[in-house]
Protein backbone atom coordinates (compact mmCIF):
# COMPACT_ATOMS: atom_id res chain seq x y z
CA UNK A 1 0.00 0.00 0.00
CA UNK A 2 0.93 3.78 -0.40
CA UNK A 3 2.12 5.43 3.13
CA UNK A 4 -0.47 7.84 3.67
CA UNK A 5 0.45 11.62 3.35
CA UNK A 6 1.19 11.91 7.21
CA UNK A 7 4.09 9.94 6.60
CA UNK A 8 5.76 13.11 4.69
CA UNK A 9 5.53 15.05 7.83
CA UNK A 10 6.44 11.49 10.28
CA UNK A 11 10.41 11.84 9.59
CA UNK A 12 11.57 8.61 7.99
CA UNK A 13 13.13 7.76 11.59
CA UNK A 14 15.22 4.70 13.28
CA UNK A 15 14.92 1.87 10.67
CA UNK A 16 13.87 -1.53 12.51
CA UNK A 17 16.16 -4.05 12.99
CA UNK A 18 14.35 -7.94 13.12
CA UNK A 19 16.27 -10.20 15.95
CA UNK A 20 19.29 -11.99 14.31
CA UNK A 21 19.28 -10.15 10.93
CA UNK A 22 22.06 -7.92 10.93
CA UNK A 23 20.48 -5.45 9.16
CA UNK A 24 21.93 -1.81 10.51
CA UNK A 25 19.61 -0.03 12.57
CA UNK A 26 20.23 3.16 10.36
CA UNK A 27 21.79 6.16 10.08
CA UNK A 28 24.11 7.99 12.84
CA UNK A 29 21.85 10.75 12.92
CA UNK A 30 23.56 14.59 13.44
CA UNK A 31 22.92 16.06 16.84
CA UNK A 32 21.08 19.82 17.26
CA UNK A 33 23.81 21.97 17.78
CA UNK A 34 24.52 24.52 20.31
CA UNK A 35 22.64 28.02 19.56
CA UNK A 36 26.12 29.90 19.47
CA UNK A 37 27.88 27.49 17.26
CA UNK A 38 24.41 28.10 14.76
CA UNK A 39 25.00 31.65 15.16
CA UNK A 40 29.08 31.81 14.51
CA UNK A 41 28.11 29.59 11.26
CA UNK A 42 25.70 32.59 10.15
CA UNK A 43 27.79 34.71 10.27
CA UNK A 44 30.42 33.14 8.54
CA UNK A 45 28.16 32.62 5.62
CA UNK A 46 27.16 36.21 5.72
CA UNK A 47 30.45 37.66 5.66
CA UNK A 48 31.08 35.43 2.55
CA UNK A 49 28.35 37.38 0.38
CA UNK A 50 27.65 41.06 -0.55
CA UNK A 51 24.99 42.93 1.65
CA UNK A 52 21.72 41.97 1.13
CA UNK A 53 19.86 45.28 -0.23
CA UNK A 54 16.33 44.04 -0.91
CA UNK A 55 14.50 45.65 -3.99
CA UNK A 56 12.05 48.04 -3.22
CA UNK A 57 11.42 50.41 -6.25
CA UNK A 58 10.49 48.89 -9.56
CA UNK A 59 11.96 52.05 -11.55
CA UNK A 60 15.44 51.50 -10.80
CA UNK A 61 18.53 50.15 -8.77
CA UNK A 62 18.96 50.27 -4.99
CA UNK A 63 21.20 53.11 -3.39
CA UNK A 64 22.94 53.25 -1.24
CA UNK A 65 23.93 51.03 2.12
CA UNK A 66 19.95 49.73 2.43
CA UNK A 67 18.44 52.85 1.35
CA UNK A 68 16.19 52.75 -1.40
CA UNK A 69 15.18 55.35 -3.39
CA UNK A 70 11.75 56.81 -3.21
CA UNK A 71 11.77 58.99 -6.39
CA UNK A 72 11.19 61.89 -4.43
CA UNK A 73 13.28 64.86 -2.95
CA UNK A 74 14.17 63.80 0.67
CA UNK A 75 16.96 63.11 3.09
CA UNK A 76 19.11 60.83 1.86
CA UNK A 77 22.97 60.84 -0.07
CA UNK A 78 22.03 60.58 -3.23
CA UNK A 79 21.51 63.16 -5.32
CA UNK A 80 17.63 63.98 -7.17
CA UNK A 81 17.51 67.27 -8.64
CA UNK A 82 18.04 71.07 -8.29
CA UNK A 83 15.35 73.67 -7.67
CA UNK A 84 15.36 77.22 -7.50
CA UNK A 85 16.48 78.82 -4.09
CA UNK A 86 13.11 79.92 -2.14
CA UNK A 87 12.53 82.57 0.68
CA UNK A 88 13.05 80.65 4.15
CA UNK A 89 15.63 78.16 2.64
CA UNK A 90 18.59 78.08 4.21
CA UNK A 91 21.80 79.47 2.53
CA UNK A 92 23.78 76.38 3.16
CA UNK A 93 21.50 74.36 0.84
CA UNK A 94 22.58 76.37 -2.06
CA UNK A 95 24.65 74.34 -4.93
CA UNK A 96 26.87 77.88 -5.43
CA UNK A 97 28.74 75.89 -8.16
CA UNK A 98 25.30 75.38 -10.13
CA UNK A 99 24.18 78.63 -9.15
CA UNK A 100 27.24 80.10 -10.79
CA UNK A 101 26.22 78.54 -14.38
CA UNK A 102 23.02 80.51 -14.44
CA UNK A 103 22.40 84.23 -14.25
CA UNK A 104 21.20 85.69 -11.65
CA UNK A 105 19.29 82.00 -10.42
CA UNK A 106 20.26 80.75 -6.87
CA UNK A 107 20.33 76.74 -6.89
CA UNK A 108 19.78 74.36 -4.31
CA UNK A 109 20.46 70.56 -4.52
CA UNK A 110 17.93 68.38 -3.36
CA UNK A 111 18.36 64.47 -2.08
CA UNK A 112 16.53 61.42 -3.14
CA UNK A 113 14.67 60.55 0.15
CA UNK A 114 15.96 57.16 0.53
CA UNK A 115 14.51 54.72 3.69
CA UNK A 116 15.42 50.98 4.03
CA UNK A 117 13.28 48.14 3.35
CA UNK A 118 11.66 45.59 5.62
CA UNK A 119 12.16 42.26 5.70
CA UNK A 120 10.27 39.99 8.44
CA UNK A 121 12.33 35.97 8.61
CA UNK A 122 10.34 33.06 10.37
CA UNK A 123 11.69 29.33 10.29
CA UNK A 124 9.87 26.57 11.40
CA UNK A 125 11.17 25.49 15.16
CA UNK A 126 9.37 22.53 15.44
CA UNK A 127 10.31 19.49 16.79
CA UNK A 128 9.87 17.81 14.00
CA UNK A 129 12.56 19.58 12.11
CA UNK A 130 14.79 17.88 14.54
CA UNK A 131 15.57 15.06 11.49
CA UNK A 132 18.87 14.30 10.25
CA UNK A 133 19.79 11.04 8.61
CA UNK A 134 21.68 11.79 5.25
CA UNK A 135 22.76 15.87 6.27
CA UNK A 136 25.53 16.99 7.93
CA UNK A 137 22.73 18.60 10.33
CA UNK A 138 19.25 18.85 11.20
CA UNK A 139 16.70 20.33 9.33
CA UNK A 140 16.00 22.62 11.90
CA UNK A 141 19.63 23.80 12.51
CA UNK A 142 19.85 24.25 8.76
CA UNK A 143 16.62 26.22 8.38
CA UNK A 144 17.80 28.78 11.46
CA UNK A 145 21.60 29.11 10.05
CA UNK A 146 19.84 30.54 6.64
CA UNK A 147 17.46 32.56 8.71
CA UNK A 148 20.20 34.07 10.72
CA UNK A 149 22.59 34.79 7.85
CA UNK A 150 19.72 36.41 6.02
CA UNK A 151 19.53 38.29 9.26
CA UNK A 152 23.30 39.32 9.23
CA UNK A 153 23.16 40.49 5.24
CA UNK A 154 20.19 42.26 5.71
CA UNK A 155 21.05 43.79 8.81
CA UNK A 156 24.62 44.93 7.10
CA UNK A 157 22.64 46.43 4.35
CA UNK A 158 20.99 48.59 6.92
CA UNK A 159 17.14 47.16 6.41
CA UNK A 160 14.86 46.85 9.19
CA UNK A 161 14.51 43.07 10.54
CA UNK A 162 11.49 41.73 12.67
CA UNK A 163 10.66 37.49 13.16
CA UNK A 164 7.61 37.14 11.98
CA UNK A 165 5.11 36.28 14.42
CA UNK A 166 7.26 37.43 17.36
CA UNK A 167 7.90 41.37 16.54
CA UNK A 168 5.52 43.60 15.70
CA UNK A 169 7.89 46.41 14.41
CA UNK A 170 11.16 45.79 12.46
CA UNK A 171 14.32 47.35 14.12
CA UNK A 172 17.15 48.12 12.22
CA UNK A 173 21.11 48.10 12.40
CA UNK A 174 22.36 45.35 14.98
CA UNK A 175 19.54 45.57 17.21
CA UNK A 176 17.83 44.41 14.83
CA UNK A 177 20.10 41.29 14.19
CA UNK A 178 19.73 40.88 17.33
CA UNK A 179 16.34 40.57 18.20
CA UNK A 180 16.14 38.12 15.75
CA UNK A 181 18.22 35.83 16.97
CA UNK A 182 16.96 36.04 20.58
CA UNK A 183 13.19 35.35 18.86
CA UNK A 184 14.86 32.35 17.03
CA UNK A 185 16.78 30.72 20.30
CA UNK A 186 13.64 30.94 22.43
CA UNK A 187 11.62 29.20 20.37
CA UNK A 188 13.77 26.20 19.28
CA UNK A 189 11.84 22.68 19.93
CA UNK A 190 8.94 24.48 20.37
CA UNK A 191 5.43 23.18 18.54
CA UNK A 192 4.78 25.15 15.59
CA UNK A 193 2.42 24.79 12.28
CA UNK A 194 4.43 23.88 9.45
CA UNK A 195 3.25 27.37 8.11
CA UNK A 196 2.88 30.70 10.11
CA UNK A 197 -0.11 32.01 10.44
CA UNK A 198 -0.65 35.48 9.06
CA UNK A 199 0.41 38.17 11.12
CA UNK A 200 -0.15 41.93 10.33
CA UNK A 201 2.51 43.21 8.40
CA UNK A 202 3.04 45.84 6.25
CA UNK A 203 2.63 45.85 2.21
CA UNK A 204 5.20 45.90 0.04
CA UNK A 205 7.73 44.38 2.86
CA UNK A 206 9.64 41.15 2.29
CA UNK A 207 8.39 38.18 4.07
CA UNK A 208 10.98 34.93 4.04
CA UNK A 209 9.81 31.40 5.30
CA UNK A 210 11.87 28.62 5.72
CA UNK A 211 10.77 25.13 7.14
CA UNK A 212 10.11 21.83 5.44
CA UNK A 213 6.56 22.77 4.53
CA UNK A 214 5.57 19.19 5.13
CA UNK A 215 2.64 19.11 7.40
CA UNK A 216 -0.96 18.50 6.30
CA UNK A 217 -1.43 20.26 3.05
CA UNK A 218 -5.03 21.50 3.79
CA UNK A 219 -3.59 23.37 6.71
CA UNK A 220 -0.49 24.94 4.60
CA UNK A 221 -2.80 25.38 1.55
CA UNK A 222 -4.98 27.77 3.87
CA UNK A 223 -2.10 29.24 5.69
CA UNK A 224 -0.07 29.74 2.86
CA UNK A 225 -3.56 31.63 0.71
CA UNK A 226 -3.89 33.88 3.70
CA UNK A 227 -0.51 34.86 3.74
CA UNK A 228 -0.04 35.29 0.04
CA UNK A 229 -2.69 37.63 0.29
CA UNK A 230 -1.16 40.26 2.28
CA UNK A 231 0.93 41.97 -0.93
CA UNK A 232 3.88 41.39 0.77
CA UNK A 233 6.78 40.13 -1.50
CA UNK A 234 7.32 36.25 -0.56
CA UNK A 235 10.42 33.65 -0.38
CA UNK A 236 9.50 30.27 0.44
CA UNK A 237 13.10 27.98 1.77
CA UNK A 238 11.64 24.09 2.06
CA UNK A 239 14.65 22.54 3.92
CA UNK A 240 14.62 18.97 3.20
CA UNK A 241 17.23 15.99 4.20
CA UNK A 242 18.21 13.39 0.92
CA UNK A 243 16.73 10.86 2.97
CA UNK A 244 13.19 12.92 2.67
CA UNK A 245 13.60 12.93 -1.15
CA UNK A 246 14.84 10.04 -2.16
CA UNK A 247 13.45 7.50 0.29
CA UNK A 248 16.61 5.14 0.15
CA UNK A 249 15.12 2.92 2.83
CA UNK A 250 15.21 -1.45 1.81
CA UNK A 251 12.95 -3.79 3.56
CA UNK A 252 11.54 -3.44 6.99
CA UNK A 253 11.64 0.06 7.80
CA UNK A 254 9.76 1.94 10.59
CA UNK A 255 8.58 5.59 10.05
CA UNK A 256 8.63 7.22 13.26
CA UNK A 257 6.71 10.74 13.68
CA UNK A 258 9.20 13.20 16.15
CA UNK A 259 5.67 15.39 17.49
CA UNK A 260 3.06 14.13 20.08
CA UNK A 261 0.38 12.16 18.30
CA UNK A 262 2.27 11.19 14.76
CA UNK A 263 3.11 7.63 15.85
CA UNK A 264 4.69 5.12 13.76
CA UNK A 265 4.24 2.96 11.02
CA UNK A 266 6.03 -0.27 10.00
CA UNK A 267 6.39 -1.15 5.95
CA UNK A 268 7.76 -4.72 5.09
CA UNK A 269 9.42 -3.51 1.80
CA UNK A 270 9.78 -0.25 1.86
CA UNK A 271 11.73 -0.14 -1.35
CA UNK A 272 8.50 -1.07 -3.51
CA UNK A 273 6.79 2.45 -2.05
CA UNK A 274 10.15 4.30 -2.87
CA UNK A 275 8.42 5.31 -6.35
CA UNK A 276 5.16 6.52 -5.05
CA UNK A 277 6.81 8.13 -2.11
CA UNK A 278 8.87 10.11 -4.70
CA UNK A 279 5.34 11.03 -7.15
CA UNK A 280 3.98 12.59 -4.06
CA UNK A 281 6.61 14.64 -2.62
CA UNK A 282 7.39 15.96 -6.33
CA UNK A 283 3.41 16.78 -6.90
CA UNK A 284 3.35 18.72 -3.13
CA UNK A 285 6.49 20.21 -3.91
CA UNK A 286 4.36 21.35 -7.64
CA UNK A 287 1.68 22.61 -5.67
CA UNK A 288 4.02 24.67 -3.44
CA UNK A 289 5.48 25.73 -6.43
CA UNK A 290 1.87 26.86 -7.71
CA UNK A 291 0.27 28.78 -4.62
CA UNK A 292 3.41 30.84 -4.47
CA UNK A 293 4.10 31.79 -8.25
CA UNK A 294 0.68 32.47 -8.99
CA UNK A 295 1.40 35.64 -6.39
CA UNK A 296 4.91 36.44 -7.80
CA UNK A 297 6.65 34.64 -4.16
CA UNK A 298 9.65 32.67 -4.79
CA UNK A 299 9.96 28.59 -4.24
CA UNK A 300 13.46 27.83 -3.47
CA UNK A 301 13.93 24.20 -2.92
CA UNK A 302 17.14 23.29 -0.45
CA UNK A 303 19.34 19.67 0.60
CA UNK A 304 21.11 19.68 3.93
CA UNK A 305 23.87 17.81 2.11
CA UNK A 306 24.23 20.66 0.17
CA UNK A 307 26.29 23.78 1.34
CA UNK A 308 24.22 26.50 2.59
CA UNK A 309 25.98 29.02 0.94
CA UNK A 310 24.15 27.95 -2.13
CA UNK A 311 20.56 28.64 -0.56
CA UNK A 312 21.41 31.42 0.81
CA UNK A 313 22.77 33.30 -2.76
CA UNK A 314 19.99 31.99 -4.68
CA UNK A 315 17.12 33.63 -2.17
CA UNK A 316 19.67 36.85 -1.73
CA UNK A 317 19.83 37.05 -5.11
CA UNK A 318 15.74 36.84 -5.65
CA UNK A 319 15.37 39.10 -3.04
CA UNK A 320 17.27 42.03 -4.42
CA UNK A 321 15.68 41.42 -7.82
CA UNK A 322 12.38 40.99 -6.76
CA UNK A 323 9.53 43.84 -7.77
CA UNK A 324 6.79 44.39 -5.11
CA UNK A 325 3.75 44.56 -6.60
CA UNK A 326 4.45 41.69 -8.93
CA UNK A 327 1.59 39.34 -7.93
CA UNK A 328 0.20 37.15 -10.41
CA UNK A 329 3.40 37.86 -12.74
CA UNK A 330 5.86 35.21 -12.39
CA UNK A 331 7.74 33.15 -9.88
CA UNK A 332 10.86 31.66 -9.09
CA UNK A 333 10.72 27.83 -8.19
CA UNK A 334 14.30 27.23 -7.88
CA UNK A 335 15.85 23.86 -7.29
CA UNK A 336 19.95 24.57 -8.05
CA UNK A 337 20.10 25.35 -4.53
CA UNK A 338 19.69 21.87 -3.52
Amino acid sequence: MTPPIATLRARLGQRWRPAGSGQPSGADAAQAQPFDALLAQAHQLARACPPLNARVSPLGPVVGRGAHGRRRAGPGDSFWQYRGFHEGDRSSDIDWRRSARADGQLYVRQTEWETPQTIWLWCDPSPSMDFAEGGPQTKADRALVLTLALAAMAGEAGEKLGFYTAHRRATGGRLGLDRIARAAESRRGTDQPACPAPAPISRHSHLVLVGDFLGPPAEIEAALTRLTAAGVQGHLVQVLDPAEEDFPYRGRVRLTGLEAGDGSEVLDRAEDLRDAYRRRLAAWQQTLARLTGRVGWSFTVHRTDRPALNALLTVAQTMAAARPGSAGHGHSHNRGSR
